[in-house]
């Protein structure tokens, strides 16, 4: 009986994990539909380029039924790998073929990190002999990097204590540095307690058009002013000495009396 519960629970956890992943599998995915009958379709698309913040691209190729007697039954998707002198690489594609009748098929591109990617897709009239019949060429920019926030005046703010705080704004880029690519700032409350001294924070938050954020926060210190705080410290030390000054007068006094009444007892 032991046993059976002990596979039992084995089993939920493979399930349990099985979900997560295929759950997070489905999260880190982005589609982009091409139309071969045009330059291509996507959600993200800016001047020609699709954007994403998906590691895996899901390339769907819509063919019109009128036009799949243009083609063979084959069709290649090519990842183009440019050549790289710091990894030994040569210029080369990766290519993965698909039937042409089948609408949605999944395409992974290689690089895992942010930045241009370019897809070769290639029809043929003959897929045997490799005659081309036409080709359609993507772009696809891999963005995971939240923008890229400045503060107005800087991430450290002095408020002598009873003045009053003034928010003096952020600014943000998108870090892919793509045109069309942009974001906005979302300030959270500037509940600046101006009776409250030490440090204190306001948190700014930017989100760019594919959803990437990115937070910073504002040191604010509300502060005793230092003529102030000199002053302070000048009387408290003058009360410590005039404090210390009678303590030695008082004693000298009493010795004094002490001395004078044991004499007159003589």
């Amino acid at each position: 009986m032991k046993r059976v519960k002990n596979y039992l629970g084995l089993l939920i956890l493979m399930m349990a994990a099985f979900f997560i992943v295929e759950n997070h599998l489905c999260k880190a995915s982005e589609q982009v539909v091409i139309n071969p009958s045009s330059s291509g379709e996507a959600s993200n698309m800016y001047e020609g380029i699709q954007y994403t913040r998906a590691r895996d691209i899901i390339v769907k190729i819509n063919i019109d039924e009128s036009e799949l007697a243009l083609y063979d039954d084959y069709f290649d998707i090519c990842e183009v790998i440019p050549a790289s002198s710091i990894d030994n690489v040569v210029a080369h594609e990766n290519c993965s073929y698909y039937y042409t009748e089948n609408g949605s098929n999944a395409f992974q591109i290689s690089g895992r990190h942010d930045g241009e990617k370019v897809l070769n897709i290639y029809f043929y009239s003959s897929y045997e002999n490799k005659a081309k019949s036409k080709t359609i060429t993507k772009t696809i920019v891999l963005d995971t990097t939240g923008p890229l926030i400045t503060l107005n005046g800087g991430e450290y703010i002095y408020i002598p204590l009873g003045e009053s705080y003034e928010e003096l704004g952020a600014t943000c880029v998108d870090d892919s540095g793509y045109t069309g690519a942009e974001c906005s700032v979302t300030i959270g409350e500037a509940n600046i307690d101006m009776k409250k001294q030490g440090y204190q924070y306001i948190r700014y938050t930017a989100v760019d058009f594919l959803g990437n954020e990115e937070n910073v926060l504002r040191k604010v210190l509300v502060e005793i002013e230092e003529e102030k705080s000199n002053s302070y410290l000048y009387w408290v030390g003058a009360g410590i000495g005039i404090a210390i000054l009678a303590a030695f007068l008082f004693i000298h006094v009493w010795k004094n009396k002490e001395k004078q009444k044991n004499q007159s007892v003589l």
